[in-house]
């Protein structure tokens, strides 16, 4: 998942739930949360999402549901139906929030925890590299948006990333090739210059294996998605000659310094710390 950059899929082609509104309590202490929440980390180098908090605190609001998260595809690979919230459907339950209250923050420290993570550090799971990254990876990814003016059920937008789409529960009427619409919005106030690029390549990443159910892609589990976005990431950031690339709890998926030699396996072992052990994205059982 990349902060300042959300997908949000749904299937054109079906009615979505009603569900009873909720209105957000924009107090003094939501204000704070938010405060908290949006402080970016200072680090060296380029750092996606990392924020300078882990807030807790009691959060009231509206739970949604949802059974047998993901796509639905049929035996010749096509979508036949979606559920699920958040980032690439995969989640089975949201938290629409309506207020906050007894907050409390600890800083992170970002020069402790920053190091590249053993592929095979996470215990009880095993290593899973879905294939080395293509060529064309990047390119693959920029072409999924489809060209200026394309009608390809990719909508892209810019601001807040993390509310309720104010059509969440209606029909869409848009149109896509196979009745799966994109929903993608960029923070921009998050998202500068190449991490606009970076963001771009990993969210594309994600459409472009979706809708490619004859791929190596189609039956990998979310963690070895959410990898393949990364791979592509590190891809982008080579390209755009960035000097090092963090991700939140300190995981440096690249840095100039590695050596050729290095760069597959120090790339990977960031990777998979940051999904198991910050994003809390397991790795596939063990056999």
């Amino acid at each position: 998942m990349l902060a300042g950059g959300v997908s949000y899929e749904k299937y054109a082609g079906v009615e979505a739930l009603s569900r009873p509104p909720v209105t957000l309590d924009k107090n003094k202490e939501f204000k704070e949360f938010d405060k908290l929440m949006s402080t970016q980390a200072k680090t060296d180098g380029m750092c996606l999402g990392c924020v300078k908090f882990t807030v807790a605190g009691t959060f009231v609001g509206r739970l949604d549901g949802a059974k047998d998260a993901g796509l639905s595809r049929n035996a010749g690979g096509k979508v036949v139906g979606l559920s699920g919230f958040g980032n690439l459907n995969r989640y089975s339950a949201r938290l629409v929030l309506q207020s906050v209250s007894e907050i409390s923050s600890q800083e992170i420290d970002y020069a402790k925890g920053g190091f590249t993570a053993s592929p095979d550090s996470t215990s009880g799971t095993r290593s899973f590299v879905p294939g080395g990254p293509t060529a064309d990876q990047v390119k693959r990814a920029a072409d999924a948006f489809g060209a200026p003016g394309e009608d390809n059920g990719v909508n892209v937008g810019f601001g807040v990333a993390n509310e309720v789409p104010k059509d969440d529960n209606t029909k869409s009427n848009s149109n896509s090739p196979e009745g799966l619409l994109f929903d993608v919005t960029f923070d921009g106030d998050r998202l500068k210059g190449p991490a606009m690029d970076i963001a771009l390549s990993h969210v594309g990443t994600h459409i472009a294996d979706i809708r490619s159910p004859a791929s190596a892609t189609l039956n990998l589990p979310f963690y070895g998605l959410e990898f393949r976005g990364w791979q592509t990431v590190v891809l982008s950031a080579v390209a755009n000659k960035i000097k090092t690339l963090t991700l939140p709890g300190g995981y440096v998926i690249y840095s100039q310094s590695w050596s050729n030699a290095d760069l597959g396996k120090n790339a990977n072992g960031g990777i998979s710390g940051f999904l198991s052990n910050w994003a809390f994205i397991t790795n596939p059982p063990k056999p």
